[in-house]
């Protein structure tokens, strides 16, 4: 990606990951299953949504 666009970021995808294990380990995800906020379509089908 470096060579290619020129961007190297500062994370991985490997640390996205390991970042998001530890966030449910500890709970600090909840209900992340059921809440429309974790869902891009069913987000943009509330009639809430902005």
């Amino acid at each position: 990606m470096k060579r290619v666009i020129r961007f190297q970021s500062k994370h991985t995808i490997e640390d996205a990951v390991r970042e998001l294990c530890e966030a449910f380990r500890e709970g600090r995800l909840p209900n992340s299953m059921d809440d429309d906020r974790y869902f891009n379509v069913r987000r943009l089908k509330s009639p809430n949504a902005t």
